[in-house]
């Protein structure tokens, strides 16, 4: 073996500088780092004064040149670190370890730049990763001998093989650590929850801040998922409680079982359930072990609502619809059949019912209708002016001819400006609220229809004389298919119409009730003014 060799395993303070160096350049994550430490410890193995370590780049020259041996003063008055030229170049080019007597003495040298410290036998091992050329070792002036000899240069590409494996782990981790950040922005911009659990004890891995606001600080412990058992709790849509086993997660991790979109309810604080879509998909080792499962979770929770409330409109809808189509069929086959032999009072009782219940199919379909554009944004709103008392007059004969227990009183300001806005659409909030007026005053009474002006707003009010609404029901009377619980006939669709017909003309509703004082339903919408008239 050779003398260098030799010391270097012979020598334990050599030895074991050696391997520290080594080992902590093969767990240091940073490159620059790692390689300083090699070239240090080179230029202390051969007794270089100067040594240097240079990272050829994509273009093929040199990208990075670590030195050491040289103060901070020298290099600055060097300028520019080197790249790649003159015998650097011919490493770069040859991939050989070269060593030279004298550098001024080669005809493929560069020379120096100024200020350069005087440099004269050199040494240039390649630093290769299998057929890549990674960089190169440069030392020079040798300590104590006029050249570099064959033992050092065996030395330094040991040390070279060294600062490949170096250079190979930073990148990896370099990848590693690129590949780990797009994951997790990934993870942290998905609009579902995603947590990713290792198995088999389904210790938490990473998870997003969707997965903490839909499952709860609480829920997400980064020990194992067993840590839930005791407090977690989830249902079937059935109602049927999951066993805590059967939960798509911990299937994925116990069994390897790929769950996609299972549907579980859990309750929130308060009680009210709340609809998760949950997917759960094991990850495998090239063996096909289990190593971690990717569970996602949606709240569904509104789909399911809509989907409810869909099935609601349905049924409430043909069982609206067929009341007035019953009673339609009915007079008109009264008519077809019996018409001649009927006396005179009876045919006008049965032309009344078909009028009556034609009109009133007629307004509930004229409701839908106008719902479905306001949903689906197609609802246009003119913008004209329009007077707004003969509207109150003429629902109020329409009230009065329909209910023969009520009567109309019509209210209207002196000088009421025009109003600004759609008339078809502000007279159907009129009917339909003349409408909900007459329905829950079934004993009669006065239906009042009046008008007044606001500032630049005119304020619509309709009147009745009835039971009167209880406060605990009256934040919710505008909702969808809210009805109040009289057992009066309709489809709770008239006042969330209404207020969605006066928040498209800038305006509010309101309702003013209490305990046997009736109730007045307010809206607000623009009136012209004066400069516009």
């Amino acid at each position: 073996m050779s003398e260098q060799n030799d010391v270097l395993f012979r020598d334990p303070s050599v030895f074991a500088r050696f391997n520290e160096t080594v080992l902590a350049a093969h767990t240091e994550l940073n490159l620059d780092a790692a390689l300083r430490r090699i070239v240090e410890l080179a230029r202390e193995l051969v007794g270089a004064r100067y040594a240097a370590l240079g990272i050829v780049g994509a273009d093929g020259l040199l990208s990075d040149f670590i030195t050491t041996g040289i103060s901070d003063a020298e290099q600055e008055a060097i300028g520019p670190l080197p790249r790649g030229h003159g015998i650097l170049g011919v490493l770069i080019r040859e991939q050989q370890s070269l060593r030279l007597p004298n550098l001024g003495d080669d005809p493929r040298s560069s020379g120096f730049p100024p200020n350069h410290p005087p440099m004269t036998n050199f040494l240039g091992v390649p630093i290769r990763l299998g057929e890549e050329a990674v960089g190169n070792f440069y030392l020079t002036e040798k300590q104590g001998a006029e050249e570099f000899s064959d033992e050092d240069q065996q030395l330094v590409e040991l040390l070279a093989q060294h600062a490949a494996v170096a250079v190979l782990n930073a990148r990896r981790y370099t990848d590693t650590e690129r590949q780990r950040q797009l994951l997790s922005a990934i993870i942290d911009h998905m609009p579902d929850g995603v947590t990713i659990r290792a198995a088999p004890r389904g210790e938490l891995l990473a998870t997003n801040d969707r997965a903490r606001d839909l499952l709860g600080v609480a829920t997400l412990p980064a020990a194992g998922i067993g840590t839930l058992e005791q407090s977690f709790r989830a249902e079937r849509p059935s109602g049927q409680v999951y066993t805590f086993d059967a939960i798509p997660t911990m299937r994925a991790l116990t069994v390897g079982e790929k769950v996609v979109d299972e549907e579980l309810v859990i309750r929130d604080a308060a009680g009210q359930p709340i609809h998760y879509s949950v997917s759960a998909v094991p990850v495998r080792d090239a063996a096909g072990t289990v190593t971690a499962v990717v569970s996602l979770f949606r709240d569904v929770t509104e789909a399911r609502e809509a989907e409810q409330l869909k099935d609601d409109f349905l049924s409430l809808i043909s069982h609206e619809l067929r009341t007035p189509l019953t009673t339609i069929q009915g007079a008109a086959s009264m008519f077809l059949t019996h018409g001649d032999t009927l006396p005179a009072e009876a045919r006008d009782a049965l032309r009344m019912d078909l009028i009556n219940e034609s009109e009133r199919l007629s307004r509930m379909l004229k409701n839908m209708l106008a719902l479905s554009a306001y949903q689906a944004g197609r609802l246009h709103i003119e913008r004209d002016p329009f007077l707004i008392q003969p509207i109150l007059r003429q629902v109020g004969r329409e009230m009065e001819a329909r209910y023969s227990n009520h009567r109309a009183r019509v209210i209207v300001d002196h000088g009421l400006p025009p109003a600004e806005g759609d008339e078809e659409l502000i007279t159907q909030v009129v009917r339909n609220l003349a409408e909900n007026a007459a329905k829950y005053s079934p004993n009669g009474g006065a239906i009042t229809l009046a008008a007044g002006v606001d500032g630049a707003q005119l304020v619509i009010a309709v009147g009745d004389e009835g039971p009167g609404i209880p406060p605990e029901q009256q934040e919710r009377i505008f909702q969808r298919f809210h009805r109040a619980s009289t057992g009066t006939q309709g489809m709770g669709l008239g006042l969330y119409l209404c207020e969605r017909l006066v928040e498209a003309h800038g305006g509010r509703i309101w309702v003013e009730s209490g305990p046997g004082q009736g109730a007045t339903f307010r809206f607000t919408i623009p009136h012209v003014q004066e400069d516009e008239e």
